[in-house]
């Protein structure tokens, strides 16, 4: 058995997700509210150490095939310790350009880590995981924007088995605004300069060349203006410093 843990600002929006997920015979007591404006996510890990966990976020839709996915995973992991398996976004129904961009930029950033020898990262709106010990928390540290990053390195760190699961895919209805995209790519690259030490994931161009390519041109304006804003954050948050 798993928990799924929502991680939502808003209990309103926590309990919506809870009955629709109750609707898809998930029991009560195994959905779990993850306040983001109180606990982060390594919080909730470290609460539920040797059980397995499915953290989604708020604006995220699972299918029952993501349940399935989740129970093969689970079954096929024999004596699992410190492992990790993470998903994907796709678009809602009729999504925004701005909804478009954001995903293809999220799942090209995770797909890039599991393309070389870098480390591996996960989305935070959608991975399954079983902790076999605690994770430092820095006195739960609590940020928007890279916080999935950070808790990257930290597993990574630990040594933990990193794997990323197509199957393993949400719909990701996530804010469609302007201000919105804009606003979380500052963040991004404010928060990596000031929690995310010795990153080791540098952006592989070739790799974003090709995966843009002829199918995603359209969305090449929004992925440009993306990594200008994350890179001038970074530049100010290190003159900050």
């Amino acid at each position: 058995m798993f928990k799924i843990i929502i991680f939502s600002a808003d209990e309103d929006t926590f309990l919506k997700k809870k009955y629709d997920l109750e609707k898809m015979a998930i029991r009560s007591e195994n959905i779990i509210w993850c306040d983001s404006g109180k606990r982060n996510r390594i919080a909730f890990i470290n609460d539920f150490v040797d059980q397995w966990l499915f953290f989604i976020d708020y604006d995220c839709v699972i299918c029952q095939d993501v349940l399935d996915c989740i129970r093969k995973l689970i079954s096929l992991s024999v004596n699992p310790s410190n492992l990790v398996f993470a998903g994907s976004y796709s678009n809602p129904i009729a999504a925004s350009y701005f909804q478009k961009a954001h995903n293809f930029i999220a799942n090209s950033w995770l797909e890039q880590s599991y393309s070389g020898k870098d480390y591996k990262l996960i989305l935070g709106g959608v991975f399954l995981i079983y902790s076999s010990q605690m994770i430092k928390n820095d006195e739960e540290i609590l940020f928007w924007g890279a916080e999935d990053k950070f808790l990257s390195h930290r597993l990574n760190e630990l040594k933990f088995k990193m794997n990323h699961i197509n199957e393993l895919s949400v719909l990701h209805e996530t804010n469609s605004s302007c201000w919105h995209f804009l606003r979380r790519a500052y963040l991004h690259g404010r928060n990596e300069v000031k929690y995310i030490k010795n990153n080791k994931n540098k952006i592989s161009y070739l790799f974003w060349i090709r995966k843009i390519g002829f199918v995603n041109l359209s969305l090449l304006p929004l992925v440009l203006l993306h990594f200008c804003i994350q890179k001038a954050a970074k530049l100010i948050q290190t003159v900050r410093h």
